[in-house]
């Protein structure tokens, strides 16, 4: 399969001290000396990057200890927390957009103060921390090579040429646009500390950790779990109103733990001209639209056309790493998900008579609303 990483083009932290261990990882020569660390060549582009970079020698090596294959995915999981940094940034300030030519974002508000009175949309602003909309967003997809399912296995890499100084790899630059949400982080850790929610989780965690893709893979927390399923179930209703297909759309999660608290995602669109997208999506964004999108998301997942089997499941896809999850409910084109279609449980989503959702208040009300309107319209 290919071994591909994906970024979005964001501005630079202003006033951030200098991160030596993340300039040596995004250093080109640093993949380089992870595969072969103990190599003939790993002193020379050992020296070339502590020159290039002005720093020591044993610099570098401190950046280089442990496990090639977790630096190298902990170097992944910055470009998502940069991410997530550069999206809250919009946050608390004004609806006018912020940003760098190929990155416009603004923030707004779920739901219209005084607009939108509903219990329903009350409640589920008290779920969703943030809305922000990406008018405009440049991402980079770098193919380094091809290996097997296991991320210890051997890269066969991407030959450009011979190989000097610049190690230059195959990249496709996209424009679009985009919706980023965030969770309330206080209502995620008590939910979070439920337990029939960690041991739910839990189940997943250990079939990641047997699969034979597990280490290409998330840690499954509940959060994770929860994060991936929404974007999932969110991605799919889009489809309906946005103007783009299904296909078309994509996810980024970002639910790191540690060393911070992240509890977000960001669907996107992106297309091969400068030009970018049409605006359809950041149209779906805007209040009362995204409100009412993710109400209707959370009502479809409730119930699929595949349940009782699909809620009871105890595992479906590659390896079981799915439970509550098919292609009724919750599965996405291959391309539009980052992590291939598993990982997913809308059970944690809208709960069910023993583990209780995070968005399970939103959906009881939902349900008892469509009660009292049948009722009424019966008696009348």
């Amino acid at each position: 399969m290919a071994d591909t990483t994906t970024a979005l083009d964001i501005p630079e932290p202003a006033g951030s001290a200098r991160d030596i261990a993340a300039e040596v990882r995004q250093h080109r020569n640093f993949e380089d000396v992870c595969s072969a660390p103990h190599g003939p060549r790993a002193s020379v582009l050992v020296g070339l990057i502590a020159e290039d970079l002005g720093i020591d020698e044993r610099q570098v090596r401190q950046a280089l200890d442990g496990d090639p294959n977790e630096v190298l995915r902990e170097m992944r999981r910055g470009l998502l927390s940069d991410e997530w940094d550069a999206f809250l940034e919009a946050t608390g300030s004004t609806d006018e957009p912020v940003g760098t030519p190929d990155f416009v974002i603004s923030a707004t508000e779920l739901r219209r103060l005084g607009a939108d009175t509903s219990v329903v949309t009350e409640q589920l602003s008290g779920l969703v921390d943030a809305v922000v909309l990406a008018h405009r967003l440049r991402e980079i997809r770098v193919l380094h090579g091809f290996r097997r399912y296991t991320a210890d296995a051997d890269l066969v890499d991407v030959n450009l040429g011979r190989r000097g100084r610049g190690r230059w790899l195959p990249a496709v630059e996209s424009f679009g646009e985009g919706i980023f949400v965030s969770l309330n982080q206080e209502r995620l850790t008590e939910w979070e500390q439920e337990e029939m929610v960690r041991v739910r989780a839990a189940v997943l965690e250990d079939r990641r950790r047997r699969s034979i893709m597990g280490s290409r893979l998330f840690e499954a927390t509940p959060r994770a779990v929860l994060l991936h399923t929404l974007a999932h179930i969110v991605m799919r209703r889009l489809a309906f109103s946005c103007g783009y297909s299904s296909a078309s759309l994509r996810e980024r999660v970002y639910a790191e733990t540690t060393p911070r608290s992240e509890a977000g995602f960001l669907i996107y669109t992106a297309a091969g001209d400068a030009e970018g997208t049409l605006g359809g999506l950041v149209r779906e964004g805007e209040a009362p639209r995204l409100a009412r999108t993710l109400v209707a998301a959370i009502e479809e997942a409730g119930w699929c056309s595949a349940d009782p089997l699909c809620r009871e499941s105890r595992g479906q896809g590659l390896n079981s790493l799915n439970r509550a999850a098919c292609h009724g409910c919750s599965l996405v084109a291959e391309t539009s998900c980052e992590r291939s279609n598993v990982l997913l449980d809308r059970v944690l989503v809208v709960g069910d008579d023993k583990t209780p959702g995070f968005f399970q208040p939103v959906l009881e009300t939902i349900r008892a609303e469509t009660v009292a309107r049948s009722r009424y319209l019966a008696d009348e």
